[in-house]
This record gives C-alpha cells, sequence and structure tokens, in this order.
C-alpha cells in the first residue's frame, strides 16, 4: 500500500506538472493570438487610409484663435503619438515577420542539408565535398546553368538531379574514353 500510495503521489505530481505547462502554453497562445489581432487591425488600418500622419494646426488658425488653436494643437499631439506608436508597431511586427522567415528558412536549409547528406554522404566530408561541389558546378555550367542561380538552389532534389546528371557526364566521357582505346588497339 505504501508503494501504491507513493507511485500515486509520483503520477499526481506528473499530472500537476503537465496541467501547469498545458496553462503556460495556452496562455502563450492566447497573448500570440492578441498579437495578431492587432497587427489584423493595424494592417486594417493601413489599407482603409487610417495610418496617416495628422497635420499640424496652421499659423493662421493661432492668429485668428489662440485658443481654438491650442485645442488643435492637443489633438494634434495626442494624434501624433498614436500614429508614431501605429508605427513602431508595425514595424515591430514586420521585423519579426522578417526574423521568422528568415528562421524559417535557415531550418529549411538545414533540412535539406540532412536529406542531402543521406543521398549523397559524400558531399559532408570536408575534403571530398568540396572536389564533388566542384563537379557539380561544373556539370551545371555544361547544361547553361550560371554560378549564381546554382548559389540559389536550396531543395536536395535538385542537387540530387544534377548530381545524377554530372555521373551521367562522366560515365558518357568514360566510355568515350575506352572506346577510342579500343579502336587504337
Amino acid at each position: 500500500m505504501k508503494q501504491s500510495a507513493a507511485g500515486q503521489a509520483a503520477i499526481n505530481k506528473r499530472f500537476q506538472e503537465a496541467a501547469e505547462a498545458r496553462k503556460q502554453i495556452e496562455q502563450q497562445a492566447a497573448v500570440l493570438q492578441q498579437q495578431q489581432q492587432q497587427l489584423l487591425q493595424l494592417h486594417q488600418q493601413a489599407q482603409n487610409g487610417g495610418l496617416q500622419a495628422p497635420t499640424p494646426p496652421s499659423r493662421e488658425l493661432f492668429e485668428s484663435d489662440p485658443i481654438g488653436y491650442m485645442e488643435e494643437k492637443l489633438k494634434y499631439d495626442e494624434g501624433k503619438a498614436q500614429y508614431d506608436q501605429n508605427l513602431y508597431q508595425m514595424q515591430q511586427v514586420q521585423q519579426n515577420q522578417i526574423q521568422q522567415q528568415s528562421q524559417a528558412h535557415q531550418s529549411y536549409l538545414q533540412e535539406q542539408a540532412e536529406v542531402l547528406k543521406q543521398y549523397i554522404p559524400e558531399i559532408a566530408d570536408p575534403e571530398k565535398g568540396e572536389k564533388l561541389k566542384g563537379d557539380i558546378m561544373s556539370a551545371c555550367m555544361e547544361y547553361g546553368f550560371t554560378a549564381e542561380e546554382m548559389a540559389h538552389v536550396s531543395d536536395a532534389r535538385y542537387v540530387r538531379a544534377l548530381n545524377d546528371a554530372r555521373k551521367y557526364r562522366q560515365l558518357v566521357a568514360k566510355r568515350k574514353s575506352t572506346q577510342s582505346k579500343g579502336e587504337k588497339a
């Protein structure tokens, strides 16, 4: 019974930890959802022309109605502060999006590199890999690709296909050399 009670206590403790972790995740999800809603509101304001800088009151208003000028100046200051805050939020959101896209792209590149290592393990070797990359690049040049085009290839499938094209070209070159040696003999 003591063992059962001790085991049950450990299980209850784990359930409590899991419940706390779930609550934290739910809170973070709620904060994220709130940020997304703010982003949508700011985006809609920008699309509807609502994100425009306020215009300051004119000098003529000051000369003709100083009290009205002060009221307009207060409205302008409040509107300018709100505009600056919205602009700052938009910039922060854009920076976050750029950062997330960059991270996603980097993780995609790492994933594709791992896939490539499965199919072409010698590409990961520091000595053989550089020669192999150079051979693939030269084979690509024979097909009319530029170095710039090849620098932007991020999909492992393309590299695999190009490696197969390189191997095929090597086989054809070997076949021609063996045929010419056979004809000479």
